[in-house]
Order: C-alpha cells, then sequence, then structure tokens
C-alpha cells in the first residue's frame, strides 16, 4: 500500500443482498392502503368525535326545547310568526295534552320591538285539541325578535323567536 491508499475505501452496495439479510426492513403492501389500519388511535378518537356528535345532535333534537315551544298547566304552547315591512304576523297554538289541564282562558301578550298585542283566548277543552291564535302587530320599525307572554291560570310562560329565522 502506498500512503494514499491507506485512505481509499472500497464499498461494494448491492441493495438486493441487502434486502435478503434477515433483519432487513419488509415491504409493507399494505401500508398505503388504508390509513385506519395502521393507526387504531386514529380510529378511535374518530369514532369517539362520532359518538359526542350523535349525543349531541339527539339532544338537540329530541330533548331540548326550542325557545318558541312551551308548556304551561298540561298545555303546549307553539309561538310563530314573520314580519314584513310594516307589521309582524303573530300566531300562537295551545294544544291541550293532559287530560286533568283545568279549563278558562289564556292571556296572550305579543311584543315585537315596542309594540304590544294583548289577546284574551279560550283554552282548548278535549285533549289534544288544538286552538290557534293569528294577529298581526303594526310596527314602525323592522324588528327582529317575538316574544309571548301567555298567562295560563296565574302560571306564566315567556316564549322567544328570531323573526329572521323564518
Amino acid at each position: 500500500m502506498e500512503n494514499g491508499d491507506k485512505h481509499k475505501y472500497n464499498y461494494h452496495y448491492k441493495r438486493e443482498e441487502r434486502l435478503s439479510m434477515p433483519n432487513a426492513p419488509k415491504k409493507d403492501t399494505n401500508y398505503s392502503k388504508n390509513i385506519f389500519k395502521r393507526n387504531k388511535s386514529l380510529v378511535i378518537i374518530l369514532i369517539d368525535i362520532i359518538i359526542i356528535l350523535v349525543v349531541f345532535s339527539f339532544y338537540k333534537i329530541f330533548i331540548e326545547m326550542p325557545s318558541y315551544v312551551g308548556k304551561n298547566n298540561g298545555y303546549v304552547l307553539t309561538l310563530s310568526g314573520f314580519s314584513t315591512s310594516d307589521q309582524v304576523i303573530v300566531r300562537i297554538k295551545i294544544r291541550k295534552v293532559e287530560q286533568d289541564a283545568a279549563a278558562g282562558n289564556a292571556e296572550i301578550t305579543f311584543k315585537a320591538g315596542n309594540n304590544t298585542l294583548e289577546i284574551i283566548s279560550e283554552l282548548p277543552v278535549k285533549t289534544g285539541e288544538v286552538i290557534e291564535v293569528t294577529d298581526n302587530i303594526g310596527v314602525l320599525e323592522k324588528t327582529n325578535e317575538l316574544t309571548a307572554e301567555i298567562k295560563i291560570n296565574n302560571k306564566i310562560s315567556e316564549l322567544s323567536l328570531n323573526l329572521d329565522d323564518n
């Protein structure tokens, strides 16, 4: 060996030889096909998120009463309405749901902006019967919020409705 030759290296690389060794990395044919089979924790997190969304949706749809629906002394009250340029059309449905609900009158006060409308209506007599009260409130300026206060046998229920959603 000469002086310059001792620092020269001869390196021969054969890929086939390296891959044939027992500890060589094996080619995973399923690696790029399905991300869920590779990462079990990702699957668990996605299942948790789906379960949370299903429970939340079930609660919002079936359990929580919206602000325009209420219950008062055996009656279910539903408020609806829409606004035009100079008036707000309001409707309230009163449905009897309990057999022993007391009969009588309902005192209804609608409020839209600074304007109010007071109505006294009879209550339904038979279970399942529905009474609808429809009227309009003249407004000077356009309003987005409609509220109704319903008094049945000295118990007051307040319902509200955003008119932009209708």
